[in-house]
């Protein structure tokens, strides 16, 4: 059995029929939560190999739909079996000051942002581009943009204490990579876990500049790493039990 099947090439479609193998798919993240970004990376011209589901019917590979229990639902499966869209486009920025939101302002091509903010003011804003990750930070009124990591990065989060130090962190290559934002730059990056089977980290940051980062790794268990200010990161430590799925973190403050 091929599980979790994301890209297939018409050859791995082909030798996966000569093998006679059997495959399930988990199109909640492969087309839902990252196809428009996955398309970024692979191009307009590499667009059918993303759960190319009807490819492998046509060459006779069965398959199985599959949710992952993220979220249990089958509905959601049959619906990107028989739909397609794409959720890309411009990343673009508005804030609201208590009566009324800003303009749109846009920040270019890009999909999938997501923004941390201080009682400050700054903001990052971190999102997926053809050229990478990239992190937008607000400088005064202007805005400074950054590209953290070319790699074929996958999931992400970013968090922002009161200060205005930001702390981000994402999938890639199959490791948990995370930068640190202060004294007016973002620190090189530091690979937190070079084993995150399931990924989805996410990063949160209390007032006083400690950072906390979560992904799911090996055995399905919750993995975390601590970073205290100005400290390096420290070795990460799993739970006892395997059952991670999609990890959340937030601070006392």
């Amino acid at each position: 059995v091929l599980g979790h099947i994301s890209l297939l090439t018409p050859d791995q479609i082909a030798r996966a029929r000569d093998l006679g193998l059997v495959t399930t798919t988990h199109t909640n993240r492969y087309v839902w939560r990252t196809g428009a970004r996955t398309l970024e990376q692979v191009g307009a011209a590499a667009e059918n190999t993303i759960s190319p589901l009807a490819n492998m019917k046509k060459a006779g590979v069965p398959f199985a739909l599959a949710t992952d229990n993220v979220p249990v639902s089958m509905f959601y499966p049959i619906w990107q079996a028989v739909a397609t869209w794409h959720r890309g486009g411009q990343v673009r920025f508005s804030a609201y000051n208590g009566t009324s939101w800003s303009t749109p302002l846009p920040f270019g091509s890009g999909s999938f942002p997501e923004v941390a903010v201080s009682s400050g003011q700054p903001a990052i804003v971190l999102y997926g581009a053809s050229a990478g990750l990239k992190a937008v930070r607000r400088v005064g009124s202007g805005w400074a943009s950054s590209t953290i990591d070319t790699g074929p990065y996958f999931e992400y989060g970013v968090a922002m204490d009161s200060g205005g130090r930001a702390a981000a962190v994402w999938s890639v290559s199959g490791q948990v990579r995370a930068t640190i934002h202060e004294g007016g730059s973002w620190l090189a990056n530091t690979v937190l876990a070079n084993n995150a089977s399931s990924g989805g980290p996410q990063v949160a940051m209390n007032d006083s500049g400690v950072a906390f980062a979560a992904w799911c790794g090996p055995n399905n268990r919750m993995w975390g790493s601590r970073r205290v200010t100005p400290g390096a990161c420290e070795a990460p430590s799993s739970s006892a039990t395997d059952c991670c799925i999609n990890p959340a973190l937030d601070t006392p403050g």
